[in-house]
């Protein structure tokens, strides 16, 4: 009998317990959460940028013919007298333009491209300033004259590659470097500031510059050119996408390129091949910018676990 009952309530207890258990309230599974929304930068972009860029410029004069290295070298009445012509002055002025890449996103953090722009640039600068200076009889004593030289970076363009690492999935810092190329616009005027009748051969300096005019002022030199150049680029930025496929930049950029020159002629009556010539310095211009750029191929990603 005992056996009976204990069997029974062996039988009864197996029968409730999955009851029980069905009752039971279960804790919920949890659900995938999404880490954070993030950007896959891959794929082509093409935007607009506007800016300000400036930068430091001087020129040396260089006679070319024996007449104008007794013009402007002188030596007899003042030593230094080569150096009043040469210039010292800054360029500076706005940019806009237009560029278009290609970035490769290898990893959560690291973004890499290639970016080509073309700039529009009104950045210019300009030294005038005074010089008077004797030249011996039968010259006239005391000619005023102000030297005058101008340089403008009349548009220019860059061939960069990109390097940068995401500081958050939707902010991009980067370096950025590679080839510039730009064209410049050079010219100088040395003028005589009140009429005279002119220079003509005076024997004591061996002067066949003639600069003779009715009216004040006349240019005795002038001369300007227009010259394309390649140099280098370098520089550094920040890139935030705004969306799945706009994104706003900020962008330093310092663009390096050769010296130039301007041949300045003396117009007639002078004797033909009378010139001098303007050499100006390195240009190194350094840009700031900022830009909008339309991405396509490069839409949101959410992860999840």
């Amino acid at each position: 009998m005992k056996k009976l009952f204990v069997g029974a309530a062996a039988l009864l207890a197996l029968g409730v317990a999955p009851a029980l258990a069905a009752d039971m309230p279960v804790k919920a599974r949890p659900a995938p959460v999404a880490i954070e929304s993030a950007y896959n930068w891959t794929g082509f972009y093409i935007g607009l940028n506007a800016g300000y860029g400036w930068g430091n410029a001087s020129s040396i004069n260089d006679p070319v013919d024996q007449a104008s290295q007794n013009f402007f070298f002188e030596t007899f009445f003042n030593p230094t007298l080569n150096t009043k012509f040469n210039s010292a002055f800054r360029q500076s002025g706005a940019i806009a333009g237009g560029q278009a890449g290609y970035n490769w996103q290898f990893s959560n953090r690291v973004v890499a491209g290639v970016e080509t722009d073309l700039q529009f640039s009104d950045v210019r600068g300009r030294d005038i300033h005074g010089v008077l200076f004797a030249l011996p009889p039968p010259a006239i004593v005391g000619l005023p004259f102000n030297a005058v030289a101008e340089r403008r970076l009349e548009w220019f363009g860059t061939f960069r590659g990109r390097l940068g690492f995401l500081a958050t999935p939707n902010l991009l810092l980067y370096g950025t470097g590679g080839l510039a190329y730009g064209e410049t616009r050079s010219s100088g005027d040395v003028i005589l500031t009140s009429a005279f009748s002119g220079i003509g051969n005076a024997p004591n300096n061996n002067l066949v510059f003639q600069c003779q005019t009715v009216t004040s002022p006349t240019a005795c030199y002038t001369g300007s050119n227009r010259q394309t150049s390649v140099g280098w680029s370098a520089g550094a930025g920040g890139e935030l996408r705004l969306g799945s496929n706009w994104s706003a930049k900020l962008e330093y950029l310092h663009v390096d390129l050769p010296s130039t020159s301007v041949r300045l002629v003396s117009p007639p009556p002078s004797t033909p091949g009378v010139s001098t010539i303007y050499r100006f310095n390195q240009q190194a211009y350094d840009f700031v910018r900022i830009g909008f750029n339309y991405a396509w191929g490069g839409g949101p990603v959410v992860a999840k676990y």
